[in-house]
């Protein structure tokens, strides 16, 4: 019998707030938490605005983000990880962590890595020439030196990689986790994903006309594009048995995941959405789960025009006639859309729709698209709902990327 995986520890930073209760008062108020930018000089560009986080320093009082040298990326991460890795009882890693360090792994997903320091680096080459930029600056540029100095900090010697596959990245990087505890390679896995608010992003979204003048409204009619965010989200995931063992805190079961590719196109998704309705199913025989056992879906749901349209074919294929009777939500329409970290940050959510017995809102959405019949949106109040009460056996967080990468989770309750 295949043994079960518990999440035992949540950590998570937003546009929304910092920790998991910041994070679910912020969704019940159903208030969008877009500002102007101030990451970068935004002024030259159409959208200025977007899901930006705290800094760091104010995010984690009193904890040791490593030296300031570090971009703020790094510096979120490190505090998201002393985050979930205290909400499981295992503060500050090293020696609280109960297994030896070589069984400890940590598995992450991001588009952008420590792309930050690149960026300062292209902004001051740009600046004083080529013969005076300091390329020492790129010295902690890349994953492997990002990974080390992370690995390092919480004691984690075994496996230690960054997933990169797009929008799937942080969701991709739990799936790969949940089956390395399967297969007994791990006794503690750290996993996740995150991303920072970035001009090379921004500009990269802009161009491809992907970015929102008038705010994020998923499978709303009309609807005109997305908004970026940034977010961190990190699960501490162990061995169901062992987590009991110790008497932890179980906050849902991790109950299946997968991660596929149809490579449809760079940037389009397939308008049938047939890779991801591919994906969804096998997330759901992974988790030895009906369509009918899921009571909450949390929705990539970008809010461009062909992305919500091809999530909505592909839920459509897998769950049929079902469809119209399980809520659903895009909870990007609050945060915007967190790239690398999204599966991770909306993973995180829907366990805690799982946990509370609410489901968030879609926001600013008053008429769905007609061409999405049978979906079961959740509106917010000012669209005369205001969120939802489930009693969900298990809830589905569905992660869709350019390239045609995809990526499910299901989590249950423990």
């Amino acid at each position: 019998m295949r043994e079960e995986v518990a999440v035992t520890g949540i950590g998570i930073v937003s546009a929304l707030g910092v920790g998991p209760a910041a994070t679910l008062a912020a969704l019940e108020r159903e208030q969008p938490a877009f500002t102007e930018l101030t990451a970068f000089d935004a002024s030259r560009y159409a959208v200025r605005r977007g899901g930006e986080a705290v800094a760091p320093e104010a995010a984690f009082p009193g904890v040791d983000l490593g030296p300031p040298k570090l971009d703020r990326a790094l510096r979120h991460l490190i505090g998201t990880l002393d985050q979930a890795l205290r909400d499981a009882g295992m503060e500050g890693g090293g020696a609280a962590i109960p297994c030896a360090p070589h069984r400890r792994e940590l598995l992450l997903g991001s588009t952008l890595v420590a792309m930050l320091q690149a960026a300062e680096f292209v902004h001051e080459e740009a600046r004083v020439g080529p013969e005076r930029a300091r390329y020492r600056r790129l010295a902690e540029w890349t994953a492997e030196a990002a990974l080390q100095r992370v690995s390092r900090r919480f004691d984690l010697r075994g496996l230690s990689l960054v997933v990169s596959n797009a929008c799937a990245s942080g969701a991709a990087s739990v799936a790969l986790a949940l089956d390395r505890l399967r297969r007994g390679r791990a006794d503690v896995v750290v996993t996740g994903g995150f991303d920072p608010v970035c001009e090379y992003t921004h500009a990269g979204f802009g161009s491809l006309l992907l970015l929102s003048t008038g705010g994020c409204s998923p499978f709303e009619k009309g609807r005109e594009g997305m908004l970026l965010g940034e977010g961190y989200a990190v699960l501490v995931l162990e061995r169901l048995a062992d987590a009991r063992r110790r008497g932890a805190r179980v906050h849902a079961l991790l109950r299946g995941g997968a991660a596929t590719s149809d490579g449809f196109h760079l940037t389009q998704p397939d308008p049938e959405g047939r890779g991801a309705a591919r994906c969804i199913a096998a997330a759901l025989a992974d988790a030895d789960l009906a369509p009918r056992d899921v009571g909450y879906v949390n929705l990539h749901g970008t809010g461009t025009v062909f992305n919500d349209l091809s999530e909505y074919r592909a839920l459509r294929t897998v769950f049929g006639d079902a469809l119209p009777d399980v809520p659903m939500s895009s909870t990007k329409s609050y945060l915007g859309h967190t790239l690398g970290g999204a599966g991770a940050v909306e993973a995180v959510l829907a366990i805690l729709a799982l946990e509370s017995g609410q489901a968030p809102p879609t926001l600013n959405v008053r008429e769905v698209d007609p061409e999405m019949p049978g979906l079961d949106l959740v509106r917010s109040r000012a669209a005369g709902g205001g969120g939802r009460s489930i009693d969900a056996r298990a809830v589905l967080s569905n992660s869709f990327g350019f390239g045609g990468a995809n990526a499910a989770l299901v989590f249950s309750k423990p």
